[in-house]
């Protein structure tokens, strides 16, 4: 991850100099702004690592994460909420503004197989149901997203899980 890091910000300033743009030494500078928001992920991972060491604590995470995720849905549903059929005008992103709807259905893929396999290994019922419910929502949004990216990756990750979760 720290290579990562170091790889982007020498990427960010050889393509200054290969452009011929200025240098992006101000903090205003768009170029800048964009490579912070990228390695914000990165630097979560790095807090939540070194903050983060009780089983208690993670499982409290993932309830929040979860929680959070159906808000977001609840964002996505009021949007598409009637539309009887697909109409590239109303596909919008919800909640997430900056992203577009392919790529918040590859951001529901992603976590909503990891709510699949926390919903199959729980055994707690009211998690259980935390858990399924997140990873059904999270899959009805990525059908009204109409994102032929989001259904290969809902696939592929349906295929990897049980590959490996049943042997």
């Amino acid at each position: 991850i720290f290579l990562l890091i170091l790889w982007s910000f020498i990427a960010l300033w050889y393509g200054s100099l290969f452009l011929n743009l200025p240098l992006p030494t101000v903090l205003n500078d768009i170029r800048l702004k964009e490579w912070k928001s990228f390695i914000t992920i990165p630097l979560l991972y790095f807090i939540i690592v070194n903050n983060i060491k009780d089983e208690n604590s993670i499982r409290n995470i993932l309830i929040i994460i979860a929680v959070a995720i159906l808000i977001t849905v609840r964002s996505v549903y009021t949007n598409y909420n009637g539309m009887g059929h697909y109409r590239e005008d109303e596909r919008v992103a919800g909640t997430f503004s900056y992203l577009s709807p392919n790529q918040l259905a590859m951001f529901y893929a992603q976590y909503s197989i990891i709510f699949v396999s926390l919903f199959s290994f729980t055994k707690n019922l009211w998690k259980k149901l935390l858990y399924g419910l997140t990873a059904f929502t999270s899959y009805w949004c990525i059908a009204f997203l109409f994102s032929r990216a989001g259904y290969v990756a809902t696939l592929a990750t349906w295929f990897y899980w049980g590959l490996f979760k049943q042997k």
